[in-house]
């Protein structure tokens, strides 16, 4: 049989496994097409060939740039290698063909990379092959590399007491609870009791008859509760809530209709019991009050985008 706590705590599982933070998506990245599984594959068209790649790789392994600086560590290929690539040892010669003087250097031309030599040059074991460099080919599978799986985040800040998930333009209603906010506290929160303030914008935008002179509109009833995941739960005190102001006049026409929009900021305070792990949600529900008027539409609306900057939330 499932217990209340149970349910309780599949409740806030649900709420840690739908807001958490997601860690990015890993997309592996073809070296034939230079594009990512995601992509349409109707407008992939293959740029290498394995051929190709593999070529690459063979020329970067032959240039041995990973060979140690110490002369005893070298194989006498590398020795000899670094002794005709040291620019003191490098030499010219001149040589006289048909009245002109042809000079030849030891020194690199700038397409010696391009130069298309077999293995044989290099005592690569089996066939014979011609080995080329391409520097349009990217460089694939060489060396060692750590594989990221993107699982985790790269670093965590250890002074980020929760996460806060809300919205902005939030319907509100009069008969029913509508969430706000959501706080998924870390493990490195703060243990022990904390005020949680929250300043939250609130538009009302309403129309309606003026069935007198004087008419005013306003909120009337406003309440706020504190939820673990789906079940309702007493605060440590007293949740209290102030607002900048409560009503506002209605100017109508001659007709006595009118239609108008008025923002108001309320401030919520909800004494909590912190701990790692803990997700509380805040809901709220609000009632408009009105004297001598026929209302025919009332739209009221939380952390709305005209007042998005006005939205705060703080530990105390």
């Amino acid at each position: 049989m499932t217990t209340p706590n149970c349910v309780l705590l599949q409740s806030m599982r649900s709420i840690l496994l739908r807001e958490s933070t997601r860690p990015p998506r890993l997309e592996i990245i073809s070296p034939y097409t230079d594009t990512t599984p995601s992509e349409d594959a109707s407008t992939i068209v293959p740029k290498y060939t394995k051929k190709q790649l593999d070529m690459r790789r063979k020329y970067e392994i032959l240039q041995h740039k990973n060979n140690g600086a110490v002369n005893g560590n070298r194989t006498k290929a590398a020795g000899y290698a670094s002794l005709m690539s040291n620019s003191r040892n490098r030499y010219t010669i001149s040589v006289k063909q048909n009245d002109e003087v042809v000079v030849y250097s030891s020194n690199a031309c700038p397409d010696d990379e391009t130069i298309v030599v077999p293995t044989t040059s290099s005592d690569v074991p089996g066939p014979r092959e011609d080995i080329y460099y391409d520097p349009d080919v990217p460089l694939y599978n060489f060396g060692y590399k750590v594989r990221d799986y993107a699982i985790l985040p790269k670093t965590v800040d250890i002074n980020q007491n929760a996460q806060i998930v809300s919205d902005t333009n939030i319907p509100l209603s009069g008969t029913e609870l509508t969430d706000i906010l959501t706080l998924i506290f870390t493990e490195n929160s703060n243990l022990g009791e904390q005020i949680l303030s929250i300043d939250l914008p609130i538009q009302i935008t309403i129309s309606g008859v003026a069935t007198a002179s004087n008419v005013s509109v306003g909120i009337g009833e406003f309440t706020a509760k504190l939820f673990h995941g789906i079940q309702e739960i007493d605060s440590v005190g007293d949740i209290i809530t102030t607002f900048d102001k409560t009503q506002f006049d209605i100017i109508s026409s001659e007709d006595g209709t009118f239609e108008t929009t008025e923002n108001f900021l309320a401030n919520i305070q909800i004494p909590l019991s912190i701990g790692p792990m803990i997700t509380y949600t805040v809901k709220i529900k609000t009632i408009l009050e009105s004297s001598n008027v026929s209302l025919l539409t009332s739209i009221i609306t939380a952390n709305h985008d005209d007042n998005v900057d006005e939205f705060n939330i703080s530990l105390d």
